[in-house]
């Protein structure tokens, strides 16, 4: 078992640290070599520098950068100049097929390499082939197909891409995810993600526990002769008479000695200076403009919800969570008509013609989706949850791929935030985005402009256009969403100003639902319109 704080090393940067015996050597500076793929593509600089790091990483590393720097090509390059580490398995959620799987796909494309979908939820052993190189799996079906996995594939390389989604140690793909990084076969294990931490800093334990294995320590002490555990070192893990409760970051110096032989993090706007500049802008929607009927019910909500607040204090219950929601559904129904003519107006003045529309709720999309259709836009959507991917996939190619005729001279693509916020990288091909509904969580809105403001946009510059309605939910939202981007920036160029947590895409200290909800109690009667 791992044996914690035995020793002391001393870091120039970080003083003394207590780090377990098995921790891993000191980095070792290396000369970044030029590497041109057989496609002719030459990688970045800090694309070299992340296929070296994988390369050096001891078992595994945690590739976490940003969105748009081409993490996929990167690993595609480890993979293919490793053509000993065969067959590789990747997992992830089934909306990232189209970045691993096909000819337009950039281990295909680039790399010659192919690579399978595991797509059946009944395994099926005919879909196992020698000639591959490798297999995609969704964590959805991994549990189905871990036995055929262990007996059959083997792999050599596991690739953990968009790796927040085994965070939670208790998920049964978490669980399958980590028994395959076990297995004596396995190399390498390389995780994929931009925000590896979501919630707090416990984020980290799974990811790690999985690219390496056993050398972090269990998630909290099972027994008394485990004094110490990751959770209780650096989480500050008490245990009561509920479980386990998790607080605030401990020893935070001691782990970022630690992280930085595993995780290598860069930003965008620190590696890309070549990307185009983009501007984040916040339209106002007069109250006057919006459709009455739903704004009223939007009212009535959140006049509900600031007075549950007030009464019962920050303790949240289900009935506040459920009154939240109705209130965005209400305040986005009742921008609708804005947002439709607003899109059409941003889709005619685009560099490239083309706009991405994102909502969070279904009905709003599909309204603007008829709007736009009969003001003459080509409009590939309403993109939903209940859309398959492949059929997602395709429309964001063929959106992608669209030309101008003398019908319809821009295109929109117009979706959800949820089914549309990852995975759909071909969206590049639009300069502009609106954003009708925003969302509590700043790192849904950044991971969706990540959709376009990445590796293969074309245009001078990319706009982001949010519809807000002032002394709203939605201006609460908005402030969260420009902090949080502000930290990113901030965090991922001078780390010792703020914490881990922050600095790997988690949350900031007031970025959580109850400090949501105290904002909009502290809404006065006259900005809700109710005195």
């Amino acid at each position: 078992m791992l044996a914690l704080l035995p020793g002391v090393v001393e870091s120039k940067r970080y003083g003394k640290c207590y780090v377990p015996d098995n921790a891993l050597p000191a980095v070792v500076p290396y000369t970044v070599p030029p590497r041109a793929l057989p496609s002719g593509l030459q990688l970045r600089l800090y694309q070299n520098e992340g296929v070296t790091f994988l390369e050096q990483a001891v078992r595994g590393g945690l590739l976490a950068d940003d969105v748009g720097l081409g993490k996929s090509i990167t690993t595609a390059t480890y993979l293919w100049e490793h053509s000993e580490l065969r067959p590789f398995l990747v997992i992830g959620p089934l909306i990232t097929t189209g970045s691993w799987v096909g000819p337009d796909a950039d281990p295909e494309k680039h790399c010659g390499l192919r690579i399978r979908r595991l797509s059946s939820t009944t395994p099926d052993p005919d879909q196992l082939d020698d000639a591959l190189d490798g297999y995609f799996v969704n964590y959805d079906v991994l549990p189905a197909w871990y036995p055929w996995i262990d007996q059959m594939i083997k792999p050599r390389v596991v690739v953990l891409d968009e790796a927040e989604n085994i965070r939670n140690p208790r998920t049964q793909a978490a669980k399958v995810a980590r028994k395959i990084c076990q297995a004596d076969h396995v190399v390498k294990r390389i995780a994929l993600t931009a925000t590896p931490v979501v919630n707090g800093i416990w984020d980290l334990w799974m990811i790690l526990e999985c690219i390496q294995p056993g050398m972090w320590g269990h998630y909290v002490a099972y027994n008394e002769s485990y004094a110490t555990s990751f959770c209780q070192r650096y989480a500050s893990a008490q245990r009561d008479e509920y479980g386990w409760r998790m607080g605030a970051e401990a020893n935070v110096e001691e782990l970022r000695y630690r992280a930085q032989r595993v995780i290598l993090r860069r930003s965008r706007f620190d590696v890309r200076k070549e990307l185009p500049p983009f501007v984040r802008a916040r339209t106002v929607v007069p109250r006057d403009d919006l459709e009455a009927k739903a704004y009223d019910a939007y009212k009535e909500a959140e006049r509900l919800v600031a007075d549950t607040v007030a009464l019962q204090g920050l303790t949240l219950q289900g009935a506040e969570l459920q009154r939240t929601t109705a209130m965005a559904q209400h305040l986005s129904w009742a921008k609708r008509q804005v947002a439709a003519k607003r899109a059409f107006e941003l889709a005619l003045a685009s560099e490239t013609r083309k706009i991405v529309v994102f909502c969070w709720y279904q009905k709003t999309a599909a309204f603007i989706a008829k709007a736009l259709v009969r003001r003459g836009v080509a409009v590939f959507g309403p993109v939903t949850g209940a859309m398959n991917v492949d059929k997602r996939l395709a429309l964001a190619a063929q959106f992608r791929d669209y030309q101008d005729d003398a019908q319809r001279s821009s295109a929109a693509y117009v979706a959800t935030l949820g089914a549309a916020g990852v995975g759909l990288n071909p969206l590049a091909a639009a300069a502009t985005a609106l954003f009708v509904d925003l969302y509590w969580v700043p790192r849904v809105l950044l991971q969706a402009e990540g959709r376009l403001h990445r590796e293969g946009q074309k245009a001078s510059s990319v706009l982001f256009e949010y519809l807000v309605v002032e002394r709203s939910i939605d201006t609460i939202m908005y402030e969260h969403l420009v902090k949080k981007a502000k930290t990113i920036v901030a965090t991922t160029q001078d780390t010792e100003g703020t914490s881990l947590c922050e600095t790997l895409g988690g949350k900031s200290t007031d970025e959580n639902l109850k400090s949501f909800l105290a904002q909009i109690a502290e809404l006065s009667a006259e900005d809700l319109e109710l005195g």
